[in-house]
């Protein structure tokens, strides 16, 4: 059934697509060669129709505060033109619309956006106790940022931090680049913290828990097979979806895209070697569904011959904590908004991509260098 406005006002009728249709640009499968899009529980908008008066169409969208959400009308449910982009920062929201047809349909839609838009991000407080801390920016695609696609030193002004709730206590890191804090969220800096762009207030963002994917971007359910190898070492030539129940060492060939689901609580692989550099590169997608994990030692360092985009990790809501080593570099991007992300490094460490967490807690010297071409090459929801 669907509400149609007709000139005396609205009844309902029968249609194929109902008038409350809302579609969303996205999908929630992930596969090998199409890790676009990841699943998760995303908040999906709803539209509804409050009534018509004097010409107008009352419409209520209930969607994500503060991302455009774009309110398109058809006469016929098949030629759609667009009505009104809103992005307010409210979750219910009133819109009315000329009502300049007899019968009219109306959906709401929303861009993909980017899982990851900042070099570290927390639902929940942000402690940073290190020396010498710093954030800043790089692009894996531009050769004048990059070496090739690899880190090259270059140091841009988009190393942004993000925070949900709560506090982020900078002490005298120094972030090149913009701090995004929720409603309510307090800022403390030491005498040497701070940041090279803005200060913004009042944020609104959302990191929805990781679902595991069943579907492939085929629609048909994936089948996960062990991965190949001995409980040691492993070693992926062929592109699929797998599971491991220890910590042997990963190696994923060139132009290998493994997706692979990690059964183990504890966990913390002797090492991940991702080959192909960055002309042919294997990928690894990796889904945890409880426990911790261990990263960025010397020889767990992710995608170090490779692009972040190479190596992603994504925490299950059972994932506790995601413990980064001493004196190393990683290379990669973690999401896993329920867990807490702790940097400790007694020399110092390389953070090379992007990291979302539940809290985050840095000890010690860590450069965090955010790679921006993840807003438009990374996984999106």
């Amino acid at each position: 059934m669907a509400w149609e406005i007709t000139a005396n006002g609205f009844r309902w009728v029968l249609a194929c697509i109902a008038f409350f249709f809302i579609t969303v640009t996205q999908s929630a499968t992930a596969s090998p060669t199409d890790n676009l899009f990841i699943p998760t529980s995303n908040p999906l908008p709803n539209l509804a129709v409050c009534g018509k008066t004097n010409g107008q169409v009352q419409l209520a969208l209930n969607a994500e505060p503060g991302i455009p959400h774009f309110v398109e009308a058809s006469s016929n449910l098949v030629n759609w033109s667009l009505m009104t982009t809103n992005s307010d920062n409210a979750t219910n929201r009133q819109i009315s619309l000329n009502a300049t047809t007899e019968t009219c349909f109306y959906r709401a839609s929303r861009s993909p956006i980017a899982i990851f838009a900042y070099v570290l991000a927390a639902k929940t407080f942000i402690s940073i106790n290190g020396i010498g801390v710093i954030s800043d920016s790089w692009n894996s695609h531009d050769l004048n940022q990059s070496l090739n696609g690899q880190y090259n030193g270059y140091a841009g002004t988009n190393g942004d931090f993000a925070l949900v709730n709560g506090i982020m206590n900078l002490g005298n890191t120094f972030v090149n680049g913009d701090i995004y804090l929720g409603p309510g969220t307090a800022l403390v800096t030491g005498p040497y913290g701070g940041a090279s762009g803005q200060i913004l207030p009042d944020q609104f963002f959302l990191f929805p828990e990781v679902v595991l994917p069943t579907i492939n971007s085929n629609g048909n359910p994936i089948l996960w097979t062990n991965a190949p190898g001995t409980v040691s070492a492993h070693s992926f030539t062929n592109s699929g979806y797998f599971t491991i129940t220890d910590s042997g060492s990963l190696t994923v060939e060139a132009g290998a895209n493994v997706v692979l689901l990690v059964q183990v609580t504890n966990y913390s692989p002797a090492s991940i070697n991702i080959k192909g550099g960055t002309t042919n590169p294997g990928t690894l997608t990796m889904y945890q569904e409880a426990g911790n994990i261990t990263l960025g030692r010397s020889n767990t360092g992710g995608a170090i011959n490779n692009r972040p985009e190479n190596f992603i990790y994504f925490g299950l809501p059972g994932v506790t904590e995601i413990m980064f080593g001493t004196g190393s570099t990683f290379v990669g991007a973690v999401y896993a908004p329920s867990a807490s992300g702790n940097f400790f490094s007694l020399s110092t460490m390389g953070f090379i991509g992007s990291c979302v967490v539940s809290n985050a807690t840095v000890n010690g010297h860590v450069l965090f260098h955010y790679d921006t071409s993840l807003r438009t090459n990374g996984p999106c929801r």
